[in-house]
Parts: C-alpha cells; sequence; structure tokens
C-alpha cells in the first residue's frame, strides 16, 4: 500500500459517517465505529502508527461515550426500570465493539516488533477498562448483561468478564509492568528519543500509573472472585425457572385440537394482505391449545410484517446489504417475522392465519415514516433481522437479549418506543397484550388498522378499537380509554360480638382508572464522529 493510498483511507475514516441533517442515532454510529476497528484489517502494508491512530481514536470515542450512557443505564436499573430496547441494543454494540477494539489492541502489542507498540496498546487497555467500564461493573444486573451472550453482535457468554480477569491477573500485571519499565529505561539510555513519535505520549500514560496501583488491582480480582459466586446463585435461579417454564410450555404447546376459525379463508387472507406494509405489527388469538389459556391477557402473539419484494423495492430497499441475505426469503412469500417456541424466524401469511382472531397495528408517520426516514427504517431491518435464530426465552425477560419471545421480538425491533411492560418475578416483561395496549394510550405512536375474527359458524366479525380495549380489559372514558387496576389494603378491625380475639384483619380493595398517556424516551447521548 503506497502513502497516497494510505492518506485517503486515513481521511475517509475521519471523515462523518453521515452527512446532512439527519446523521442517523447512536445504535448506527456504534455500527459505524466497529467498522472502523475493523477496517484496521484491511490496512496491508499500513505502519502501526497509522493502525494504532484509527484504534485510539475509537477508544476516545468509547471513553467520551460510555460513562454517560453506563450511568444512566444504571440509574434505570436501579430505579427499577426495564431498560428499553435502544439501550440494550446500543449497550451490547458498544460491548462487542469493546471487545473487539481490546483484542486489537492486545493482538498489536503481540506482534509489534517497535518498542512502543509493545506497550502503549497495552496501557491504553488498562484506561479504556477503568474509563468505560470498571466504575460501573459493580452493579449485579449490569454485569449481568455486558457479560450475557449475543449472537446478533457476535458476543460469547461471559466474553468480557474474561478479557477483565485477564487484566486483573498479577502475572499480567507484571508482565506489563516490566515491559513499560523496560521503556522507560531504553529512553533514559537514550536508544528512545522522546521526540520520536508517541513516546512522550507513553511515559506519560495513565496506564501506567493505573498499573504500579496494587491495591487498586488487588481490590478488583477480590471483586470478581466475589461476583463468580454471587452472580451464580441468581444464573441458577434464573436457569431453573427457564427449564421449568420451557418444559411445560413445550409440552402444553403440543396439543392442538383443532385450526383456527380463519385457517384456509383465501377471502380473509388476500384481504387482509391488501392491507399489510412494511413493518406493521400483527397480532392474533387461538383458542385450541392450552397454552393460549396461560398466557395473561387477550392475545396470544405478536410478528412483523417485513413486506413483500414489491414492497420493499417501493422503499428502494432492496438491493440494501441488509436486505440482500434475506432476499430470497421474502421473494418465496416469508414476509412475517416472528419469535416462538422454536425460535426466531420467518412464516408466510397463509401459515400465520391459522388464528381465530387477527389484528393489524400501524406506526403513526411521526413516529416512523418508512417512506421517508430511510436510516430509522434500515436500523429496524438491521436489529429485527438480528434476532433470526435466536431461542426462546422461558424466561420472559425484556432485559435478556440472547433469548426471546414474540414481543420482545418487536421491543428489540422498535428499540425507540416506550413499550408498556410489567414486573414479574423479579424481573419485566412484555406480553401481546401489552404491544397492542399502547394503541389506547393518549398521543400513541401506533394505530389499529384491522381487526377481526371468525367463529366457529364461519361468520367474520369486524371490531374497532372500542371493541380492541373492551377484549384487553380497558374501558372508554368520554373519548379516553382507561386502564382498570386494583388497590387493597389491609386493617385491623373490631370484631362484633363478645369472642376471645376482639380484632380481626380484613381486606378492602377498590378498583382505580390509570390515565394513559404515551411519553417517548429520553434521547440516547449523542456520539461525535467527526475525528
Amino acid at each position: 500500500m503506497n502513502n497516497t493510498f494510505i492518506v485517503l483511507l486515513l481521511f475517509a475514516l475521519q471523515a462523518p459517517i453521515f452527512a446532512g441533517k439527519d446523521v442517523g442515532n447512536d445504535v448506527i454510529r456504534v455500527e459505524a465505529l466497529s467498522q472502523r476497528v475493523r477496517s484496521v484489517d484491511q490496512m496491508k502494508g499500513a505502519s502501526n502508527f497509522v493502525r494504532y491512530e484509527v484504534l485510539s481514536e475509537v477508544a476516545n470515542e468509547i471513553k467520551s461515550l460510555a460513562p454517560e450512557f453506563h450511568k444512566d443505564v444504571i440509574n434505570d436499573l436501579e430505579r427499577g426500570k426495564a431498560l428499553h430496547g435502544s439501550q440494550l441494543t446500543l449497550l451490547h454494540k458498544m460491548v462487542g465493539l469493546f471487545i473487539e477494539l481490546d483484542y486489537k489492541l492486545l493482538r498489536m502489542a503481540e506482534a509489534s516488533k517497535e518498542a512502543v507498540f509493545k506497550v502503549l496498546p497495552l496501557l491504553d487497555r488498562y484506561e479504556n477498562f477503568s474509563v468505560a467500564y470498571l466504575p460501573f461493573y459493580k452493579e449485579k444486573k449490569f454485569r449481568r448483561l455486558v457479560n450475557a451472550e449475543d449472537r446478533s453482535y457476535e458476543i460469547e457468554r461471559k466474553e468480557f468478564k474474561r478479557q477483565l480477569r485477564l487484566l486483573v491477573k498479577k502475572k499480567e500485571l507484571k508482565r506489563v509492568h516490566g515491559l513499560f519499565m523496560n521503556f522507560k529505561a531504553k529512553v533514559k539510555r537514550g536508544d528512545i528519543t522522546r521526540s520520536q513519535p508517541l513516546v512522550s505520549e507513553t511515559l506519560d500514560h495513565h496506564g501506567a500509573l493505573l498499573i504500579w496501583d496494587k491495591n487498586y488491582w488487588r481490590k478488583w480480582r477480590r471483586r470478581v472472585v466475589g461476583q463468580t459466586v454471587a452472580d451464580f446463585g441468581s444464573r441458577l435461579g434464573r436457569n431453573i425457572v427457564h427449564h421449568a417454564s420451557g418444559a411445560f410450555g413445550n409440552g402444553m404447546g403440543a396439543i392442538r385440537w383443532r385450526k383456527g376459525y380463519m385457517w384456509k379463508n383465501k377471502k380473509v387472507t388476500e384481504e387482509i394482505r391488501k392491507q399489510l406494509k412494511p413493518l406493521d405489527i400483527i397480532t392474533e388469538k387461538v383458542g385450541y391449545t392450552p397454552t393460549d389459556f396461560f398466557i395473561p391477557g387477550h392475545f396470544g402473539h405478536n410478528a412483523i410484517w417485513l413486506g413483500t419484494k414489491e414492497q420493499i423495492q417501493e422503499l428502494g430497499l432492496w438491493e440494501h446489504p441488509v436486505i440482500k441475505p434475506w432476499q430470497k426469503k421474502i421473494e418465496a412469500g416469508y414476509s412475517i417475522l416472528e419469535t416462538i417456541r422454536a425460535g426466531t424466524g420467518f412464516k408466510t401469511l397463509e401459515e400465520f392465519m391459522n388464528v381465530d382472531e387477527f389484528g393489524l397495528l400501524r406506526f403513526k408517520k411521526d413516529t416512523l415514516d418508512v417512506q421517508s426516514q430511510r436510516e430509522k427504517v434500515i436500523k429496524i431491518y438491521e436489529i429485527a433481522f438480528a434476532q433470526v435464530g435466536k431461542t426462546y426465552d422461558f424466561n420472559f425477560d425484556v432485559e435478556t437479549t440472547d433469548k426471546l419471545v414474540c414481543s420482545e421480538l418487536l421491543y428489540q425491533s422498535f428499540g425507540d418506543v416506550n413499550w408498556p411492560t410489567e414486573p414479574y418475578i423479579g424481573r419485566t416483561t412484555i406480553s401481546p397484550d401489552n404491544v397492542v395496549s399502547l394503541a389506547l394510550f393518549d398521543n400513541p405512536p401506533i394505530e389499529l388498522v384491522y381487526y377481526a375474527l371468525q367463529n366457529k359458524k364461519g361468520e367474520v366479525i369486524y371490531k374497532d378499537i372500542d371493541d380492541l380495549a373492551s377484549d384487553i380489559g380497558f374501558v372508554k372514558k368520554g373519548d379516553v380509554y382507561k386502564r382498570l387496576y386494583k388497590v387493597c389494603k389491609d386493617e385491623e378491625v373490631k370484631r362484633p360480638g363478645s369472642r376471645g380475639r376482639e380484632t380481626i384483619n380484613r381486606r378492602t380493595c377498590e378498583t382505580r382508572f390509570e390515565d394513559l398517556v404515551y411519553t417517548p424516551h429520553a434521547p440516547l447521548p449523542d456520539l461525535d464522529l467527526s475525528l
């Protein structure tokens, strides 16, 4: 590679990734940083200095973004607030980026014959960890999230912890300290001069101060060992719930005593097909399997309509790299993406219509305009397709992204939406009814487009938004919908008559109405890519 090409490559890498008014969101930007890190492998013939500059700039971006973002994540976790889809996506993409960057720095130090690059990348590793992650790692749920497996972002289970363990080992600290002292001695002898590139930066590096602090790393070694023991109990409990729930769900799900009433109703199927548009939300109810009776609420399943070939062509996205791997599937009619007990995959509309009721919801244009918000639409497709192949989440936890249920597929894919969720046995869940209920909020981001059922007599009954509210237990007050909830309290009251015990405990309950106002998420912190 000649010098001119290297200069041009660096210029391209340093330019803003997105031009124009809408630069894109943080998830896309982190992916852009990942591309920069991966570009180092393509820089054949480039000097270590050129490669290091790219990695250093990415590291500085991470150190700028991560503390603010992770602080917000910790605040939400401590308040018991579920992380929303965009937070989870950004969290995992950042972990993937961080691990990839860390490997590159380690490999550079191991392969380099230049004294400065045997030391400087290793010092960077210590500083990167200490700024971006260590201040937040004491939070148990945060540890679980950053150590979770997620095939979407090529993250192995406990991969982050393995990197951290390597850093805090006495042997590794001693090795890096020895390399630094050897480098310092060479400078003192005059073998290396301070005027050479990056020499002063190495000698004055904050990472050099960190590796001197034995007490700091001794504390972290104890924490990592102690946290491993403490986290085991939590993981064991989750595994028990997952396997018990899985055995029950798979057993009950295998029992079916009839087909859905809409099955093979060509008229209704074609009627629905004409209504569907890319990234619509579809929902259904069946009454022929026991699992439907155990899923809380009215609806039993949600899915995403990806669009037909013609519809995606109209968006100008058919040849986009995000769509290309799935073109054959979509051309064959597999335009529905869903998560069922067998995992996340595709289905045709005809296969999906084995139902008794069918509902179709669409994002309002001020929330998602598929015709004009190109970058946003691409991001949704990218995240949705990244879920393909994931297994079923029998823990029903929206914050575990390595496994999904049907509603969690939407929670992840449409991560910018503030979906309604509910607490359940120490975790946060989202049900099909939660998804659909958003159409009933004041100022909702989605609206009901189509809703119908077919009864056993073969009659098709069309429903409206009021029917939807009634079906999922909401009531209409004037022009707004409200959710019913029960409030109970225990009180001690005097017992009538002459008895041994003068008072008894009595529980009284009252039904109240909850106002439903949709509030968007607070925006995530910005990444500045104009390096």
